[in-house]
């Protein structure tokens, strides 16, 4: 992993149940379901292996969970790629559109997820997509979150325009770092892969710095 390389620290990879080579199957959605990840499932794994104070990275729907334990729970930081704090008209149909290209989509998660990516697709646009959904927003928590915050938006991210970093700037005030990539989708990692590396880098090393 060329961050723990970067910066010399140990890090714990966390599948979300359903996901990657979990035991367990996806469970029917409701409208916490992102606070079940956060303030439940991850705060359990963590205290599982004696982790305090983490320091958290996520994307995109990660990046929501990552957010939403900092603002319950101590965290030393938190690094969110391509976050969602509510719902946008652009993030419904930017779902809808993949859907269009579900058997290549599909295909391309069979690589992490194995048998399972064809669930996990229905799972993740009808969750999204649900009436029930639309009223989904996380702004009012990020206020209580006390530890740095970098946030990477791609401005061409086809799930969330630029307004939900910057919903995550009005929330958490000074300590949001906002580093935003010209023309990136969805996935920075991969699109700016030097650039978010070296963002990331730099941040994690003041964070120790200071400790």
């Amino acid at each position: 992993m060329a961050l723990v390389q970067q910066t010399g620290l140990p890090a714990l990879i966390v599948e979300r149940l359903g996901h990657g080579t979990s035991d367990e199957p996806l469970t029917p959605r409701g409208l916490e379901f992102f606070h079940e990840e956060a303030l439940e499932r991850l705060p359990a794994v963590l205290q599982q292996l004696g982790i305090i104070n983490p320091l958290l990275i996520g994307h995109s729907d990660g990046a929501t969970i990552a957010l939403l334990y900092a603002a319950h729970f101590p965290t030393a930081g938190v690094i969110a790629e391509a976050p969602h704090v509510m719902v946008e008209n652009q993030n419904l149909e930017g779902i809808c559109e993949a859907l269009k290209e579900k058997k290549d989509l599909v295909t391309r998660l069979q690589k992490y997820h194995g048998n399972r990516a064809e669930e996990l697709v229905e799972c993740w646009a009808g969750t999204w997509l649900a009436p029930w959904f639309r009223e989904w927003n996380i702004e009012k928590e990020l206020s209580d979150i006390t530890c740095p915050i970098l946030v990477l938006q791609g401005t061409a991210d086809p799930y969330g325009t630029v307004m939900q970093a910057r919903s995550i700037q009005l929330a958490a005030g000074e300590k949001v770092s906002y580093f935003e990539v010209p023309k990136a989708g969805h996935f920075l990692h991969v699109e700016a892969r030097d650039l978010v590396l070296e963002r990331m880098t730099s941040f994690i090393r003041q964070i120790v710095h200071t400790k």
